[in-house]
């Protein structure tokens, strides 16, 4: 069972066998959310995979836990953290004697080549640069030489309204890097940056799919991301 549906794709794409249950539901925003009690006894009773040891998921119980990073609740979408992961997943269902059947060397081939094509969709922002409402994507954008000038929602503060100050100085960005774009998440609120575009019709609005679907791989959840990033330029 996965916390979240992107460690689910991680997963379909190193072991297309695996089954895997996601507990935030698709198309759900993980900082408001609900467990069913069928699910928390089911918890109580598997291993659950999880991105961090961070508070929304501390209530948990389950029989076993494992964590693809502690250190970034939005590895997922770095391809190089995923290349880095995948041995690791693989060594310790073995450990545990889960079946397995992945194929890493396979798994991490796939990665490498969605490391190059993100890379190369990323190119052409390094001189415009984008204003965010959501962190997820901020620490990707600036590995790869993207000018993140600001993200709406500070800090850990996930879906709280940005301040009329915060928004007047989005506007002031805007005017002086007219060419950048506006980053909003599929799994948040963009009434803010809707307002930003509406005060500002050049900037670009991009809504991108940090989560995906419980289903698909990670390389297709990527893939649909990668697309949609070309298609804004």
């Amino acid at each position: 069972m996965a916390t979240l549906p992107p460690l689910a794709s991680v997963m379909h794409m190193l072991d297309k066998n695996m089954q895997v249950q996601c507990i935030l539901g698709n198309n759900s925003d993980p900082h408001h959310m609900s467990i069913s009690p069928q699910q928390f006894e089911a918890i109580k009773k598997t291993l659950v995979l999880r991105t961090t040891e961070d508070k929304y998921w501390k209530f948990l119980r389950p029989k076993s836990a494992f964590y693809f990073w502690r250190d970034d609740p939005h590895a997922w979408l770095h391809p190089e953290k995923v290349h880095k992961v995948l041995p690791e997943v693989a060594a310790y269902f073995k450990q545990e004697k889960i079946l397995f059947q992945g194929d890493v060397i396979a798994a991490q081939e796939r990665v490498l080549k969605i490391q190059k094509q993100l890379a190369q969709a990323l190119d052409p922002l390094k001189t415009k640069g984008v204003i965010m409402q959501h962190g997820a994507w901020l620490s990707v954008f600036e590995a790869y030489g993207v000018p993140v000038r600001l993200v709406l929602e500070k800090g850990n503060h996930h879906g709280k309204r940005a301040s009329p100050k915060r928004l007047q100085t989005a506007l002031d960005l805007i005017d002086l890097h007219p060419d950048m774009l506006l980053i909003g998440d599929k799994q948040h609120d963009t009434d803010a940056l809707q307002w930003l575009k509406s005060k500002r019709p050049q900037s670009p609005l991009l809504i991108l799919d940090t989560l995906g679907d419980c289903q698909q791989t990670w390389d297709a959840l990527m893939q649909e991301n990668i697309s949609l990033i070309k298609g804004s330029l």
